[in-house]
């Protein structure tokens, strides 16, 4: 049968209040692909949220520097203005990709792939290093992530580590963006050569099938770069966690990077089409795979399929009695 939305979703401003502070008067927006923006759809009547019970302010993923001096503020990666060059002569590293794609020549300018941040070293600003910014650059363990550098930003406070010359650090921060160039499905993303030859693969290639044994190495190759840069930050920061080097994890950062590829499967290998689709989501994988780098417990078993969680208005306990069998009924 049909199945109903879940979630109904508005692109809107709220504006005023109504109905005695319950619910919420909103323009509708539109992204306006010329400006790069969201716009006010002025055509639209207003759209009014009604019986709110619950608002969640979500800051999103872009650190604001406004309150900052502008000499402190580090380069946004959606600046337009901001680009560099690859290296001459540069050619990408061997990968499942480059038997059909070939050298690809990289374009006069490239974007910011955002994981590396002109002008800030090990979280530190370049031109003052008093300055240290906590971010999260990768995305895929951003806890974690901001932790190590946490304990990096404490390392340089307390004079744990020396800062190299200012051409140094430069130059540090160029092999780390130069670094991402070798990575496919990094690539694509600030260099629009790469990004061009990739879309114009045939319908149906094999980059598209996540099964295929080659595009699980470009997955796979992808991953291993964000746990070893995560690696290489935990030395460096002298972070009471090791995942040993990039490009020579040990055997901790191994059972780090089979969690994100786990967290990356459980999306890639969703099947629209499947009889489970309708109810199945990224949340609903087999969580045995998902376990403790440390004490290799498996991760707790969600009580009931995620869509179907809040359905009674309940509280779910994920330690009842009974609770993997439960869940092995619904999954049938």
């Amino acid at each position: 049968g049909k199945v109903e939305p879940k979630v109904k979703v508005h692109v809107a401003l709220p504006y005023s209040t109504v109905q005695n502070g319950t619910g919420l008067k909103c323009w509708g927006m539109y992204y306006d692909q010329e400006s790069e923006m969201y716009e006010i759809d002025e055509d639209e009547d207003p759209i009014v949220l009604e019986k709110i019970d619950t608002v969640i302010f979500c800051t999103g993923y872009v650190p604001n520097q406004d309150f900052l001096s502008p000499d402190l503020r580090f380069q946004r990666v959606d600046d337009e203005e901001l680009f560099w060059t690859a290296p001459p002569n540069f050619q990408m590293k061997p990968n499942a990709l480059s038997y059909v794609l070939g050298d690809v020549e990289p374009s006069e300018e490239l974007d910011l792939s955002g994981h590396v941040i002109p002008g800030v070293y090990r979280d530190v600003s370049i031109s003052n290093p008093r300055m240290m910014y906590l971010l999260e650059s990768s995305a895929e363990c951003p806890l974690l992530e901001l932790d190590v550098s946490a304990w990096q930003c404490l390392s340089h406070i307390i004079d744990e580590t020396a800062f190299p010359s200012k051409n140094d650090m430069e130059r540090d921060v160029q092999e780390r963006m130069e670094e991402e160039l070798n990575i496919a499905y990094i690539r694509w993303y600030f260099d629009m050569n790469y990004f061009d030859a990739i879309d114009e693969l045939p319908e149906n290639h094999w980059s598209d099938d996540w099964s295929d044994p080659r595009a699980k190495e470009l997955v796979r190759q992808y991953s291993a770069h964000f746990t070893g840069v995560l690696a290489r930050k935990m030395r460096n920061a002298g972070y009471p966690v090791d995942f040993g080097t990039y490009g020579a994890l040990n055997e901790l950062g191994e059972k780090h990077l089979l969690l994100s590829l786990g967290n990356l499967t459980a999306r890639f290998e969703l099947d629209p089409s499947s009889r489970e689709a309708e109810w199945r989501t990224f949340r609903d994988v087999d969580h045995s795979s998902f376990r403790s780098i440390f004490t290799g417990e498996s991760a707790g078993p969600m009580p009931q399929r995620w869509l179907e969680l809040d359905k009674a208005n309940e509280l779910a306990s994920f330690t009842e009695p009974n609770v993997e069998k439960k869940v092995a009924e619904l999954t049938k």
